[in-house]
């Protein structure tokens, strides 16, 4: 009987809200949270390729190797300072606006 017991209360919860650190989080709450984290798409606008987050770019001051998207077309080493207004695709080689490959999700 403890078992039905405990079953109805997880199932209830699914109509309820979400179970964090102890306290049960209300499910509108909960859609709220997730809509703030969502992140944006990042893909080429021209192919659709979308990056897996490795360095695929680099930088032809200094010659770090980075993800583009992890720092937003600008060279991670501080020294050097270089930025990009445009980004050109691993897939279709070709360039478009940096700012054009973010995209919402909806």
């Amino acid at each position: 009987m403890k078992m039905w017991t405990l079953l109805a209360q997880v199932l209830s919860l699914a109509f309820v809200g979400t179970v964090k650190n102890g306290k049960v989080i209300p499910s509108d709450v909960e859609s709220k949270e997730n809509t703030k984290k969502k992140q944006r798409r990042i893909r080429c606008p021209l192919c659709g390729w979308q990056p897996d987050g490795k360095p695929y770019w680099g930088c032809e001051k200094c010659f770090a190797a980075f993800d583009t998207f992890k720092t937003h077309a600008h060279c991670p080493n501080q020294k050097c300072g270089n930025s990009w207004s445009y980004t050109q695709c691993i897939a279709c080689h070709r360039q478009s606006p940096h700012e054009e490959w973010y995209e919402n999700e909806e």
